[in-house]
């Protein structure tokens, strides 16, 4: 009975230290990749990729907007109707004092 114990506690003891030093070499790993310089590197990666990824982008979603509004380009269109701006549309607008 003793030996079944003294085993099991010897086992349990070297599991505890190899998960001891393999928590400690992944926590110094991750410690040099969380460094200031390296954020930075990495978020200026990052922005560079979404700044070169853009145009294409943008210019894929106008198509897209124009093609469900089925305007073919054939020249500047106004989504909106136009205003008359001679009167103040039925609202009372303020005025300064004369």
């Amino acid at each position: 009975m003793i030996p079944k114990r003294v085993f099991w506690f010897a086992a349990g003891a070297a599991a505890g230290a190899f998960g001891i030093k393999r928590v400690e070499s992944e926590l110094e790993a991750r410690r040099d990749q969380l460094t200031p310089a390296n954020l930075a590197k990495g978020a200026a990666g990052m922005l560079v990729g979404v700044a070169a990824d853009a145009p294409g982008r943008v210019t894929g979603l106008v198509k897209e907007r124009r093609a469900q509004r089925g305007d073919e380009g054939s020249g500047p269109k106004e989504p909106w109707a136009p205003r008359d701006w001679s009167s103040d549309g039925g609202h009372r607008v303020a005025r300064p004092p004369r």
